[in-house]
């Protein structure tokens, strides 16, 4: 591919990141819980596929097609992952916490970052690109399903079933005891 079409693609990757961010309140809404392991499901499922197709992608269009589809779904997980993710960590957070999370989650996301690159490096060294695709998406699709089983029980709960440890920093929670408080006096 000509870096024109390579840069096209990566334009309306760009948009199609956009619209999803934009209409994760719908596609939250619709899958509730189960939201971000979908996402990321779908993800690690479309580098497979990818991978699969770009096997044979110089030698058929539409395998091509395909390959540039399951980068734009990338670019959708993309979009959407990010504005979900960033939204449910500040919903048990206040201002006195809620630095500290994101902080943390940027510390761990980018350490992650460089041990999947130095891993994809590592990968693209001894072989092609199509076949460290598959090989990542594989890796990925069982880290998510069992991180999915482990997460179950865990998030995604009512507010009540959360340990008290975990909401003492809820917003909610603080402006209840307020209230209650402002009713007894």
């Amino acid at each position: 591919m000509s870096s024109v079409a390579i840069g096209a693609i990566a334009a309306i990757g760009s948009i199609i990141s956009a619209f999803a961010s934009k209409v994760q309140e719908l596609y939250n809404s619709k899958l509730k819980n189960k939201t971000l392991t979908v996402t990321a499901l779908l993800l690690s499922i479309s580098a497979i596929v990818g991978g699969i197709c770009g096997l044979k992608a110089n030698q058929y269009v539409i395998l091509l097609i395909i390959v540039i589809v399951t980068n734009l779904i990338y670019n959708f997980c993309y979009g959407m992952y990010y504005t979900i993710i960033d939204k449910y960590l500040k919903s048990f957070a206040n201002k006195k916490i809620d630095t500290k999370i994101f902080a943390a989650k940027n510390f761990f996301s980018c350490i992650i970052r460089v041990i999947s690159g130095l891993f994809a490096a590592f990968l693209l060294g001894r072989m092609n690109t199509a076949y460290s695709m598959i090989i990542i998406g594989v890796i990925f699709t069982i880290l998510y399903i069992l991180m999915a089983r482990y997460m179950k029980n865990r998030v995604g709960l009512k507010p009540e079933q959360y340990p008290k440890d975990e909401v003492k920093y809820d917003e909610q929670k603080s402006l209840l005891n307020k209230e209650k408080v402002n009713d007894i006096t």
